[in-house]
């Protein structure tokens, strides 16, 4: 992987806000609470695959290390932005932190689990989508685990939400006060639902804006993934409608899979 790439395909959206991505995005203790579930003591091996600046990847490697006090865990996190890396590193720099395009990840010795969290996978459309599974399945060795999370299609209910709207106020912990305002849309024929994010002051919203983020989110039903699945070499073991492990059915939010390397 060419170390003079600043950024690798859809990471490029986040180098400009890093920063501010943590508070922007909010709280992710339910991503935290599924995702160290899955580390236990067969399993101290984890990549953390579009680790972004690491909240989760860090999660498990605490639960790694709780699990094997012996200091028998090896933890890693790839994602295409340098920046949101540099956040990662600051918060645990004893994590092996690689800059690289998740589609063709480098070759490393197998782990034990591979995670995608946060809806990471629907950055990519379906030919991404399937690259970064295989990058998986090469990541792990026969019976290792790959666990992602992704919402599931309603294509009608995102298409009535195109609109502009506030999603929320905070204040940050240099006592700023800021706004994030949001434009999103939905292409139909590219069946892609789009977020325009703005991080603007919430007394001064005529200066320019402290950071921007552009949300891509393919869409990607439960058939296409399972096929996508099978495909890379994997086996459905879970799959659950959301982060609490909920069924999934029609009403599902998300589709939160499990899968086994065969």
């Amino acid at each position: 992987m060419p170390a003079t790439h600043a950024t690798y395909g859809e990471a490029a959206e986040y180098e400009s806000g890093a920063d501010f991505y943590d508070d922007m995005v909010g709280d992710r203790t339910a991503h935290v609470a599924f995702y160290t579930s899955l580390v236990d003591a067969e399993r101290t091996s984890v990549v953390d695959l579009a680790c972004g600046t690491g909240s989760i990847t860090v999660a498990m490697a605490a639960e790694a290390e709780r699990r094997s006090p012996q200091g028998e865990h090896r933890i890693c996190g790839i994602d295409g932005s340098r920046r949101m890396l540099a956040r990662a590193r600051a918060l645990d720099p004893a994590i092996e932190w690689i800059h690289g395009d998740i589609r063709h990840v480098p070759p490393l010795e197998p782990f034990d689990l591979v995670t995608c969290c946060f809806h990471s996978l629907q950055a990519f459309d379906r030919e991404g989508f399937a690259l970064v599974l295989g990058s998986a399945r090469r990541l792990l060795s026969t019976g290792g685990r790959l666990a992602f999370d992704i919402y599931r299609p309603d294509r009608s209910a995102i298409a009535a939400q195109s609109r502009t709207r506030i999603v929320r106020s905070y204040t940050d912990a240099r006592g700023r006060s800021l706004v994030i305002h949001e434009r999103s849309s939905f292409d139909v024929d590219a069946d892609v639902y789009s977020l325009h994010w703005t991080l603007r002051d919430a007394h001064d919203g005529e200066r320019d804006p402290r950071a921007e983020f552009h949300f891509r989110f393919w869409q990607h039903d439960p058939a296409f993934v399972d096929d996508a699945v099978r495909t890379a070499g994997f086996i459905v073991t879970e799959r659950y409608g959301d982060l609490d492990r909920s069924r999934f059915d029609s009403s599902a939010k998300r589709q939160v899979v499990v899968c086994e390397a065969v």
